[in-house]
């Protein structure tokens, strides 16, 4: 109950500094926890495609969080409402995608308490106007495999664009930019552009 009751100036958020350049980062939203310590709801963040991969909720020291936990992460300040946008922005986009939050995801963003989200969020969600998919550490083959085939179910294989880490390979609109076979129809003509 007093999840939903909280006021906005009980909270401080906090994101990844690059998020909107990058697409990948972190929004974290403390709440207090007696005068030492805070309860902190962090949110793993992809606005290119999946929306929130994680979502983390746990109790800190202020002193670990304020000088160990948002400089690990290259966190900056940001306002509540802001940071409520390019969650749920996030998580709504990818929901499109077939890609839904993880289960405690409702009971984290009870962190925001009272807090609107703002209008809009600071950046558009996809890049370069279509979804994006970018292999993270962390990814296995298979789940990036599984990811593809999902989007190219969704949306068709010339509608979302992605990249694999390990190889480092451009996937352009479903298709391989170089040929390596790794994904996508190996039948394909010689010579063809």
């Amino acid at each position: 109950m007093a999840e939903k009751t909280r006021k906005t100036a009980e909270i401080a958020t906090f994101a990844t500094a690059d998020l909107a350049q990058s697409g990948h980062g972190a929004v974290l939203v403390a709440v207090p926890a007696g005068k030492t310590r805070a309860r902190l709801a962090t949110f793993v963040v992809d606005t290119q495609c999946l929306g929130i991969r994680k979502v983390t909720l746990s109790e800190l020291p202020l002193p670990t969080l304020l000088n160990q936990g948002l400089a690990a992460l290259h966190a900056i300040p940001v306002a509540p409402s802001m940071a409520r946008s390019i969650v749920e922005g996030s998580a709504a986009y990818a929901k499109k995608l077939g890609f839904p939050p993880p289960s405690n995801y409702a009971a984290a963003i009870a962190y925001f308490g009272e807090t609107p989200a703002a209008p809009a969020a600071p950046f558009q969600f996809g890049k370069n106007g279509s979804p994006h998919y970018a292999q993270q550490p962390g990814d296995s083959d298979e789940f990036a495999e599984n990811v593809i085939q999902k989007l190219n179910l969704k949306l068709g294989p010339k509608n979302f664009t992605y990249e694999l880490e390990a190889t480092a390979e451009q996937w352009v609109d479903g298709e391989e930019a170089e040929d390596s076979g790794e994904f996508g129809d190996s039948g394909g003509e010689d010579g063809e552009e």
